[in-house]
């Protein structure tokens, strides 16, 4: 059509060459004296043109982009849509091994509030993780939520780890083929894919989610390892930092609802005191409760033998003896109670079991296959089982007398067979069985156990060496870190030469030796020898090409050796390396390059071995460019630095080193950013400024004064605890302003719930300070609601009698006696003097005086029993203690001049008496 119409146009348009043919030029001549016409018939044929080229190449790339299968598996195949016929909530109880759809379509399942909670976060963060221990439910939260979604007609794919690998990359290939917005990805048992690399991978994987917008939901235990220095933070770590995008969870908090559901469905009550005793027993995890109520008897409730030989009646039916099913699933729990799956050689080849009988017990769901690996559904299970497996010597009996022949016990023997096959998770199983092995059923330490055999030690060091491509110290510090036990450490270590350990040492980066020699590097006489080798000749070139950080992680990790014959031997290691670093020609350099950070991080790794950090504070002063650098870090930083410098080991023959240049470039650095860090930080680090600023500026100004005028910090004392609202009125105390402005401000607030909470010191320290700021009693100190709050607390047997008497005291000196009321008086009978000369003596100590407490707590006993009182001091304080403690305390203001000017005169009344 759209040609035709073409060609009349061009024949119209070119119509003198078509004078011979009389008709066809009458027509042409006809359309042509009509230029709308004309004009019409050209646009309708460019546009039907358009059409019949575009719109099928647009249909073919549609229907090739609709059409291009995604290689994941679906929650309708993983929950057995329509495959799974009806069942009884009784049989269900019994028979469920993995929640299907039509349980939750029958309510067999209990919904848990988290359910509806995740969800409403997934609507607003596109990512969330669930979080818990082993069989609290996070499993069937996902599933759960992805049920939820796909009735919501949502896409839903799922990856479940007990049964596949995580990689990452075929995930983020196969999501980029997803157009469909209202798309759910679930990843379970995210923590059994968290390899080193892997972990970095998942923030691609995470980062991918808007590409296009689909959400991702993560279950996982709460076990994401730390990386070796410099510690990378992932955002799997930033997710469970946040309760928007994470959610935690626990078996127990769920127990009740379980109870419940279970009343509904089954039309039996729960006796009271049977319901205390379920949740006690079995409230832990919820396999083992599902299991429980399948044999509940309202006469009383099952043990863990019932539950045991119930499970050994299990393994014995018909169906299943026939196959020797003990004789399969017994290695399988051996292994899966660490969440290992077995290889299908090892129960066929080593153990002489029928891969044909094993196929039969993967039909009837009991086991799980993936790759020839197999599987149990839950690690609880599979405990479980194994307990059933101990409990019942008859179960399993050929397996175990196969392995017993050989290694004379079958428990350990199956370790030795499995780490002698050298299977890929080698070290993960060793990681976990260093864990696990003083908890629950496994009461050896299995890997001491397996190392006494030569062939078996072999055979998993010759595995883990396989597996180590590059040959630095990470895999060798990875493996230690895996396997926490020290016999493995050295052992393993020492299976490599001082050839092989320098090899190692020479291609790894600064940064990662540290970490490595100090957690457990330096056990092993073969690394000592390396490391030796290696200080002396390729140390100094080392430290030049390292950046600040990775030298600052270095001597950091040294520090942290522990060495049985010289307990400073940490110390000693970082000191040489330090010495070191005074030789290295590009240290200006590499403090120019490093932020604030690194450089006050640095200090504070000197200062901590007792070394002497003057030749790196030497090269911070002008005309060092500092004021960038103070510029571009934050508050903390600033401070930290201020802090490392005042510390610093300076010996007493040199000449004093403190901050004081640091508080000159802070005064010449833009104070409308210093302005802007301060309102950004919190209370705690305002008020660290504050107290670097007073100590260290040697002009007589108010600058640090002038700095908080222009700030209105009235949120952030909302927002502060007590011990910071405290500290902050004691550091503002000396000034008329701020502490006239923050005294009304602070009165203003409603304090009661939140003494109600707080510790009682904290307490103490900020009504001590909100008294000094005040020029009249405090209105906080005549509320009702906190007076009622703090008599309530001086009344509690659990509140430290010092600081009861120092609370007392506080509202004595104030004129606001709490004691006004006879019942709410602290009788004598409850001072106890031992205590309370424990808590004198921790605030007389003459290194950390706190004379303010002690003063304010003698005030508050005299006022309750100043008999006592006296006899209490006449036996416990002296009043060279008390000015021994004077010398070293810091009189705020006037009113903390009284105070002592008080105690020293009643104190030495005492003494002339």
């Amino acid at each position: 059509m759209a040609i035709s119409l073409v060609v009349i146009w061009i024949f119209a348009y070119f119509r003198h060459f078509f004078v011979q043919l009389p008709r066809i030029s009458i027509i042409l001549n006809e359309v042509a004296e009509r230029p709308s016409l004309l004009a019409a018939i050209a646009i309708l044929g460019i546009l039907l043109t358009i059409v019949e080229i575009i719109i099928p190449i647009t249909k073919g790339i549609y229907s090739h982009l609709k059409h291009e299968k995604i290689n994941l598996t679906t929650i309708d195949w993983t929950l057995k849509r329509n495959r799974i016929k009806d069942t009884t909530f009784e049989n269900f109880l019994k028979e469920r091994k993995d929640p299907y759809w039509i349980d939750f379509e029958k309510g067999y399942i209990t919904k848990r509030r988290e359910v509806d909670e995740g969800i409403a976060k997934l609507e607003k963060n596109k990512v969330h993780l669930i979080i818990g221990p082993p069989s609290s439910g996070k499993s069937v939260i996902i599933k759960n939520i992805g049920y939820e979604l796909r009735k919501k007609k949502y896409d839903v794919f799922i990856k479940e780890l007990k049964t596949e690998e995580l990689d990452i990359k075929d995930i983020i290939e196969e999501i980029s083929k997803i157009k469909k917005k209202k798309t759910l990805l679930i990843i379970d048992d995210i923590h059994l894919g968290l390899t080193e690399d892997n972990k970095l991978k998942c923030d691609e994987l995470l980062r991918r989610i808007g590409e296009p917008k689909i959400e991702i939901l993560l279950s996982g235990r709460d076990v994401i390892k730390e990386k070796i220095e410099p510690r990378t933070t992932t955002s799997l770590e930033i997710l469970m930092q946040d309760e928007k995008t994470c959610t935690k969870i626990n078996a127990i908090d769920a127990v009740e609802d379980i109870l419940i559901n279970f009343e509904n469905k089954s039309d039996i009550k729960i006796k009271e005191e049977q319901r205390g005793e379920l949740r006690k027993q079995y409230g832990h995890d919820l396999w083992v409760l599902s299991l429980a109520l399948g044999l509940y008897d309202p006469c009383s409730i099952p043990t863990e033998k019932e539950l045991l030989k119930k499970v050994k009646e299990f393994l014995m039916v018909e169906d299943y003896k026939w196959i020797h099913a003990d004789d399969i699933i017994l290695p399988i729990s051996v292994f899966y109670y660490y969440e290992v799956p077995v290889a299908m050689s090892t129960l066929t080849e080593t153990l002489g079991l029928n891969e044909e009988n094993i196929r039969e017990l993967i039909h009837f769901g009991e086991i799980g296959e993936k790759n020839w690996m197999l599987s149990l559904h839950h690690s609880s299970r599979a405990k479980f089982y194994l307990k059933t497996f101990r409990e019942y010597k008859e179960l399993g009996e050929n397996v175990k007398e196969v392995v017993q022949k050989k290694f004379g016990d079958w428990y350990i023997g199956l370790f030795h067979l499995y780490f002698r096959s050298k299977p890929k998770m080698c070290v993960g199983l060793l990681s976990k069985l260093s864990r696990e092995y003083k908890r629950d059923i496994t009461k050896e330490d299995i890997i001491s156990e397996l190392l006494k055999d030569n062939e078996t030690k072999k055979a998993i060091f010759e595995r883990i060496n396989e597996s180590m491509i590059v040959k630095n110290v990470v895999n060798l510090h990875d493996v230690l870190r895996a396997v926490s036990n020290r016999n493995f450490a050295k052992e393993f270590l020492e299976y490599f030469s001082e050839e092989d350990l320098l090899e190692f040492l020479n291609n790894s980066k600064l940064n990662q030796l540290g970490p490595f020699i100090g957690w457990r590097g330096y056990y092993s006489i073969n690394v000592q020898n390396a490391y030796r080798r290696f200080f002396k000749g390729y140390l100094i070139e080392k430290m030049n090409c390292a950046t600040l950080d990775e030298i600052r992680v270095f001597i950091r990790g040294l520090s942290h050796v522990k060495f049985e014959k010289d307990v400073f031997k940490g110390t000693k290691l970082a000191l040489n390396a330090i010495e070191k670093l005074t030789e290295v020609d590009k240290l200006s350099q590499k403090l120019e390059d490093a932020p604030l950070e690194t450089i006050r991080y640095l200090i504070k790794n000197v200062n901590d071995v007792n070394g002497n950090p003057k030749f790196i504070i030497n090269r911070l002063k002008p005309p060092f460019n500092l004021i960038q650098k103070l510029e571009e870090g934050s508050l903390d930083d600033i401070n930290m630095l201020i802090l490392s410098i005042d510390r610093a080991n300076i010996p007493s023959s040199e000449p004093e080193s403190n901050s004081g240049f640091i508080i000159d470039q802070i005064k010449q650095m833009n104070q409308n950013k210093l302005i802007q860090k301060i309102e950004e930080s919190t209370l705690q680090y305002i008020n660290h400024f504050i107290m670097n600023i007073k100590r260290n500026d040697v002009e007589p100004s108010n600058y640090i004064f002038e700095l908080i005028k222009q700030l209105d910090l009235t949120e952030k004392l909302k927002e502060s605890d007590f011990k910071d609202l405290g500290d902050f009125a004691l550091n503002i105390s000396n000034n008329r302003d701020l502490s006239d402005r923050y005294s009304r401000i602070v009165d203003d607030f409603d304090l009661a719930e939140k003494v109600g909470k707080s510790y009682l010191d904290q307490v103490n320290h900020f009504l001590w300070g909100l008294f000094q700021i005040n020029s009249n009693i405090p209105k906080t100190f005549t509320d009702i609601k906190i007076r009622n709050a703090l008599i309530k607390r001086v009344n509690e047997e659990n509140e430290n009698i010092g600081e009861k008497l120092r609370l007392i005291g506080i509202f004595e000196y104030a004129n606001c006696s709490l004691l006004g009321d006879g019942d709410k008086k602290i009788s004598k009978n409850k001072i106890v003097t031992t205590k309370l000369k424990e808590w004198f003596k921790e605030y007389l100590d003459p290194f950390h005086p706190n004379l303010f407490r002690i003063a304010l707590a003698l005030k508050g006993f005299r006022a309750i029993d100043e008999k006592s009182t006296l006899s209490f001091v006449r036996s416990y304080v002296t009043l060279k203690e008390i000015d021994d403690c004077l010398k070293r305390s810091e009189i705020k203001n006037r009113k903390s001049e009284q105070l002592i000017e008080n105690l020293l005169s009643w104190l030495n009344g005492l003494e002339m008496e």
